[in-house]
């Protein structure tokens, strides 16, 4: 007879957590609606016993999933749940196993160099955001890039090169370095070779009467070509504040309007954009 001794509720915790699993052997490009019977079945034994199929959502609404993900938070698995939202295959982003795992016949991207998602009613893009509650961007969804790759959802449609137009906006961010430095006495920026601008140093150029005048087309250029990304398909925010009780919860799902659309800084040359909740 196998050993099978009376176990203590220490014990059948730390069998728990010796069992427990982050990922398994499955490539990014496996997460089709053909395995997601079987990919569930995984996290269900070794990650969330909880995961029911009273969790599962049809279609991608807010409410519904956020009443999901609060239910596999519950009985003590809210450290499970930040490892699983936060763990990526491939070229995943946070935020899209769960929506993979919750929300019934839906595929992730895989090998494409972007967040993306797809159902039977369109395509979306996933973004793990900040939203600052204080300062320069309070209230606004900040802390992220734009895709670095050409859109193809749609073949009616002329692709937007993003690579080319929207992740570096290089000729754009080139300017806003050559502002700073020509009011450097303002912004205390010196150095046109630094690939970085704060956002502190953003809002400066935003706000300070002697300078806003001619960063504000700048800023403009940006947001018309941030908006070719953001037309393409509707973006699903989730809050990436690992401090916060909504942590790995959607904050909103929408397609992105041009006036919501600001810089928050320039890291590598690539201008981050700042956008304003609603």
């Amino acid at each position: 007879m196998a050993y099978d001794p009376k176990l203590e509720k220490e014990d059948n915790l730390f069998i728990k957590k010796a069992l427990g699993r982050t990922s398994f052997n499955i490539k990014d490009n496996e997460f089709l609606i053909k395995n997601q019977k079987a990919i569930r079945r995984l996290y269900a034994q070794y990650q969330f016993p909880n995961l029911t199929e009273d969790l599962f959502v049809e279609g991608l609404k807010k409410d519904a999933i956020n009443k999901s993900i609060k239910k596999l938070k519950e009985d003590g698995q809210k450290d499970v749940y930040k490892d699983v939202f936060k763990y990526r295959y491939g070229k995943q982003g946070p935020g899209e196993l769960i929506l993979y795992l919750l929300v019934n016949n839906i595929s992730l991207a895989g090998q494409a160099p972007g967040d993306i998602i797809t159902e039977r009613n369109g395509t979306y893009e996933v973004k793990a955001v900040q939203k600052p509650a204080k300062g320069t961007y309070a209230n606004q969804y900040t802390g992220f890039f734009l895709g670095a790759f050409k859109v193809n959802a749609n073949p009616d449609k002329v692709d937007v090169d993003l690579e080319k137009n929207v992740p570096s906006s290089l000729k754009t961010a080139l300017k806003i370095k050559e502002l700073a430095v020509k009011y450097k006495d303002i912004t205390r920026f010196t150095d046109e070779t630094r690939t970085e601008v704060g956002g502190k140093i953003i809002d400066i150029m935003r706000s300070d009467p002697r300078i806003k005048a001619e960063f504000a087309p700048l800023e403009k250029d940006f947001a018309k070509l941030a908006y070719q990304y953001f037309k393409e398909f509707p973006v699903i925010f989730f809050d990436n504040r690992p401090n916060q009780t909504t942590y790995g919860e959607i904050l909103e799902i929408c397609k992105v309007p041009q006036d919501r659309i600001q810089i928050e800084r320039i890291t590598q040359d690539k201008m981050k954009p700042a956008v304003s909740c609603p």
